[in-house]
């Protein structure tokens, strides 16, 4: 809902964002730039400034820029993220499937920079299918278990490669 975010993808489909940006601004307690739910799929993020707040805190909740969880038996799904710029909030990118037998295929997040998240670049659950590259990570934070791309209960062929990491990353 608008509440929580700037761009609200409920359930869209076939939807594609090309040199815009979106901030999301204040401190409500979800900062998110662009959320993805209700099986949103097709999804392209194209040459995009994409900002969520400053964050100090741990939290998936606090995805500043782009948040997309499994809220039904279905994916969000077919998600391609390039050439962004994806700026502050705890984690720049949390996208969580329903689970790892059932995963969120076709995904592909390429030639970003993710600057200054606090606590992770990018947090993706239960996934199958997703390639991971070309993406600059550069961060101030202060948090001693900053983790740059974090994928969990994700099988199936992921490719993660010539991806830069940054900053005061432990």
């Amino acid at each position: 809902s608008s509440d929580v975010c700037s761009s609200d993808l409920d359930g869209a489909d076939y939807i594609t964002f090309n040199k815009i940006s979106v901030e999301r601004t204040g401190l409500e307690p979800y900062a998110r730039a662009i959320e993805l739910r209700n099986s949103a799929c097709f999804v392209t993020i194209n040459g995009c400034q994409l900002f969520g707040a400053p964050q100090t805190q741990v939290s998936n909740s606090l995805a500043g820029v782009v948040y997309s969880t499994a809220t039904g038996a279905t994916n969000d799904s077919n998600f391609v993220f390039t050439g962004n710029l994806i700026k502050n909030g705890s984690l720049g990118l949390y996208l969580n499937g329903v689970a790892s037998l059932n995963p969120t295929n076709n995904v592909v997040i390429s030639g970003n920079t993710f600057l200054n998240q606090y606590a992770k670049g990018m947090d993706l659950t239960c996934f199958g299918a997703v390639v991971i590259s070309g993406n600059t990570f550069s961060t101030n934070t202060g948090y001693t278990q900053f983790t740059a791309i974090e994928l969990d209960r994700s099988q199936r062929n992921q490719s993660i490669t010539k991806n830069k990491i940054s900053g005061s990353v432990k």
